[in-house]
Order: structure tokens, then sequence, then C-alpha cells
């Protein structure tokens, strides 16, 4: 997908849902699937995405103009029934094969909700579920510069796939994503600790500690608390001045 950023310069678009249309790149005809909420969803945004070989799933409000009015009207139709309808390539099903029987999801029973109502309720909170591990391990820090604002939510969103990346060409040795960005973040900030090693004006005790962060020493036993010398007496009083008492 492309980034775009909102500028005062940048052109209107005709509709709010075309903007997940710019977002997809020419090349990226990858087969996939959308899926959003009423806010974006239009018969123009679906066949937008088509022409892009990008199928898309949502739910549309009952005042747009595309809405056929015979799905408007409720009166008289049975209690969780369903109303299929069907526009060149665009329809309510995901099999382009109709058969009421399978266009049914048997699991939800007596509901008889059509399967693309449960793939929706299914992949409608992909986004709250991303944010939500988002917060949960995240690396945004205050900042008035736009290009950290957006470069903080992409590493974000690269620690949650990585782990996705990892756990599915690892599957023998998955990892739990707290351990898994734990070790990335070390990774990357090795080179700049070792770096430090280099510098003669940091303490030799900092420098152990390096050692051992940096996996350059072979033991952790190099560190060791600093000695406390105990302060000797003054010089110049001799012992005869001192005063001393007793509880």
């Amino acid at each position: 997908m492309n980034g775009k950023f909102k500028l005062v310069q940048n052109p209107k678009v005709k509709s709010q849902s075309l903007n997940i249309s710019s977002c997809y790149n020419d090349t990226a005809k990858l087969q996939r699937n959308t899926t959003a909420d009423n806010w974006f969803s239009s018969v123009l945004l679906a066949e937008e995405l088509l022409s892009k070989r990008i199928t898309f799933v949502g739910t549309i409000r009952k005042n747009k103009r595309e809405f056929p009015p015979q799905m408007v009207n409720t009166k008289g139709r049975e209690e969780k029934s369903c109303l299929f309808g069907f526009r060149n390539k665009m329809t309510l099903k995901c099999d382009p094969n109709f058969d009421d029987q399978k266009s049914i999801d048997e699991a939800t029973g007596g509901e008889k909700k059509p399967e693309i109502i449960t793939y929706y309720n299914y992949t409608k909170g992909g986004v709250d579920t991303v944010d939500k591990m988002c917060t949960t391990y995240d690396t945004a820090r205050n900042t008035r510069r736009w290009p950290l604002a957006i470069f903080f939510p992409l590493r974000n969103t690269a620690g949650i796939n990585s782990v996705i990346v990892f756990n599915d060409v690892n599957k023998e040795n998955r990892m739990r994503r707290r351990r898994l960005l734990r070790e990335r973040s070390l990774q990357l900030t090795r080179p700049f600790i070792t770096k430090r090693l280099g510098m003669k004006m940091i303490p030799r005790e900092l420098k152990r500690k390096v050692e051992v962060i940096a996996g350059l020493s072979t033991s952790t036993e190099t560190i060791t608390k600093p000695k406390k010398w105990k302060s000797g007496r003054c010089a110049k009083c001799p012992r005869s001045d001192d005063v001393k008492t007793s509880n």
C-alpha cells in the first residue's frame, strides 16, 4: 500500500471511499480482499478495487442511491430471511456460483446468517486489533516533527509484521512477540553500543558492562561493584584532641 500525506495542496477526492483505492498501487495485483465499514463503503469503491483484482466486503447505508429499494422495504418478509442482490460481477456472496444452500453459513445454526455476514464479522475488527497490538508495545514518542509522527506507526506495524513472518517461516521454533521484539531491538542497538568501546573517556565500569551486553565478554564476573574506600582521619588533628562519647 502507498502512504499518502494530507497536505493543503492535495487534490480533492470526489468520495471519501476513494481514498482507500488511492492507497493501493497499480502493481499490487495480489488478489487480496479489503473489509471496511459504511463510512468508506460504496459501489464506486468496489468497482475501482475490482479493476485492480482486489475484492471488497463492507456494509452500506440504506440511503445510498445504489441500494435496491427491494432490500429497504422489510415488510412482509420472513424472520431471519436473506435477500441476495447481484450486479455484474458484484454479489453478496463469496462464491460466484449462486446456490441457496451454500450461501447460508451452517455454523450459525438457527440464525441462518449468510457466509458474507460471518466473513465480515470475522474481519471487521482487524484495524482495532492492530491498534491494540501497537499500543501494547508502542515505540512512539512525543514529537513535533511530522516525519517522526509517520515513522513511529510504521515501526509499530513493522514489529507486528515481523512476528507474523518469523512464526510463519519458523513453525517449529515459534517465538512470542515480546521476546522477538526484545531481541530485534538489541540487534539494532548493539552496533551503537560497541561503538562506544572505542571512546577513551567512558568509565571502566561502563566499559565492562558494554562488553557483556555486546557479547564480547565470556562471563559476567568481570562486572564488579566499585569499592567503597574508608575515609581516613585528618592528618593535622592529633588524637589527643578527639572528643569521644559513649551512649
